[in-house]
């Protein structure tokens, strides 16, 4: 049985972090270790985990915790603080508002690395409290896709995912320069491209409490919409590149106007600037060389091409968009 590392990134979230710490309890799977990175908590997770620690110490579970001096705002930095510090084969992230909904997740995961010797990453399948997928899965035409058991594509979810650790020390990580979003679909595009697998066993079920900011006209769509454009131009190639990111440029302004007519109570005079900074992001980061990733030969659920899925996907999303804010019933206000 060989030793899983899980590894995770907390800031003010005891409670969450105590339900997650007690399905991790009453995994089947024995040969693990924790490792957290606390980002400076302030609501009592310091006391939380030296609680658990004695409780998880009595089972044979090891806990390393380091307790940052100060917050930081890069949360991909602290994600990988947590993997590095991990000594196990495998390395497990879970979002701190997590957990494994049941027993098996775990002993499920390790045995689809030895299912496919080729395997770097294995996602989960991550659900919301109500039960709603938080990972979209589509076929070649952009389609929404149901997918169950096991299946191989080319993304996963950050709530709960398995990595080979020495696969991730070949990709030095996610890239800390992301900060935060797209930093699964970089990892595991760049993971395909060095010749490995990422698979997602749907009947792994994490429960994620955490969800989209649905008036997330904040700082942290800029950081989105640049990551999206920064992963399509280290992938995409010819002119299905620029076609990509037209498409995901008019999404971009189609997203903040969209967002200033739907919510009320968003302060209209700040979207300026916030464009403007969108526009700025994305024009200094378009300067910077980008590696490419050579992954147009891979399969992915029976995908002849990567490219071409996330370029439906991303046309399917402009058509629907466009077609929701003419048309919807809601009652919630859209383009008229």
């Amino acid at each position: 049985m060989e030793l899983v590392s899980i590894c995770i990134s907390t800031w003010n979230r005891a409670p969450d972090l105590k339900l997650l710490f007690e399905s991790i309890l009453k995994q089947d799977y024995f040969n693990l270790e924790l490792c957290i990175v606390d980002n400076a908590s302030l609501d009592g997770t310091f006391r939380l985990v030296q609680e658990y620690k004695e409780i998880f110490s009595n089972r044979g579970i090891p806990v390393n915790y380091e307790l940052l001096p100060a917050p930081n705002n890069n949360a991909i930095q602290t994600i990988n603080q947590a993997m590095r510090m991990g000594t196990g084969k495998y390395l497990m992230i879970m979002d701190d508002d997590a957990y494994l909904l049941k027993s098996d997740v775990i002993s499920r995961l390790v045995s689809q690395f030895g299912a496919d010797p080729n395997c770097g990453i294995v996602g989960t399948n991550v659900r919301d409290i109500k039960g709603f997928s938080q990972l979209m899965i589509t076929t070649l035409k952009g389609e929404f896709l149901d997918a169950t058991g096991r299946i191989i594509y080319y993304n996963f979810h950050g709530a709960g995912a398995m990595f080979k650790r020495d696969v991730m020390q070949r990709l030095h990580y996610y890239d800390e320069s992301f900060v935060i979003y797209m930093n699964e679909l970089d990892i595991a595009l760049r993971c395909i491209a060095m010749g490995y697998n990422v698979w997602l066993d749907m009947d792994s079920v994490v429960i994620h409490k955490g969800t989209v900011d649905m008036n997330a006209c904040t700082k942290k769509a800029i950081f989105a919409i640049r990551n999206y454009n920064r992963c399509i131009r280290r992938n995409f190639t010819g002119l299905l590149k620029w076609r990509c990111l037209t498409l995901q440029t008019i999404m971009t302004f189609g997203y903040f106007a969209e967002r200033i007519l739907m919510w009320d109570n968003y302060k209209k005079r700040c979207i300026f600037p916030l464009i403007y900074r969108t526009i700025l992001y994305n024009l200094v980061d378009f300067t910077r060389r980008q590696p490419k990733n050579k992954i147009s030969t891979s399969t992915y659920l029976r995908l002849p091409d990567i490219q071409l899925c996330i370029y439906n996907r991303i046309k399917r999303s402009f058509t629907s968009r466009i077609s929701w804010s003419i048309f919807h019933k809601q009652g919630i206000r859209g383009f008229k």
